[in-house]
């Protein structure tokens, strides 16, 4: 009757009336402490609830930062070890095998988002004929930590010519 309210709360009425809200955390938005209300009652008495936390099952948390900052967070909240998280990881380029890495430090992680951090540099593009081969150069050589060779920039150019073709048909 009271739609989608996941926290316990006191009902206005005549008479005591408690809505129990749900025990468990059901969403990573939920920050508020879970449990049950114990009422004890009887002939006369004023019933008023106690709270009794949950201690058992799963938290949800979710974790928004660079990877250094949410390993840091891991290795100072020990707590997050036995929480599900829900991870952003704000990175300046995509990089090759993020989500394995955070599941790998993570093994609780239920959903990785990424969060790209513009730098001045991504915002500036050349717009010529030749902007798309030096940018992928340019990951390339981010990413392995070598230079691209010509047979892979040639391969490039030519896969980039053959897409191009049939977009304008």
């Amino acid at each position: 009757a009271l739609g989608h309210v996941h926290l316990w709360q006191k009902i206005e009425s005549p008479s005591p009336v408690y809505y129990c809200g749900s025990p468990v955390q059901l969403d990573f938005g939920e920050y508020h402490q879970k449990g049950f209300l114990f009422l004890e009652t009887g002939a006369g008495k004023k019933c008023i609830p106690q709270f009794i936390p949950f201690k058992h099952g799963k938290k949800l948390k979710e974790l928004r930062g660079t990877m250094a900052e949410i390993t840091h967070a891991l290795e100072h909240e020990p707590e997050l070890k036995e929480t599900y998280l829900k991870v952003t990881i704000r990175t300046e380029s995509s990089a090759m095998g993020l989500s394995y890495q955070v599941k790998k430090q993570f093994p609780n992680v239920v959903d990785i988002r990424r969060e790209y951090i513009a730098t001045e540099k991504d915002l500036l593009l050349p717009q010529n004929s030749e902007w798309l081969p030096e940018l992928y150069r340019a990951f390339y050589e981010k990413y392995h930590e070598h230079p691209i060779s010509q047979a892979m920039i040639e391969e490039f150019n030519k896969l980039y010519t053959q897409c191009s073709k049939i977009k304008s048909s």
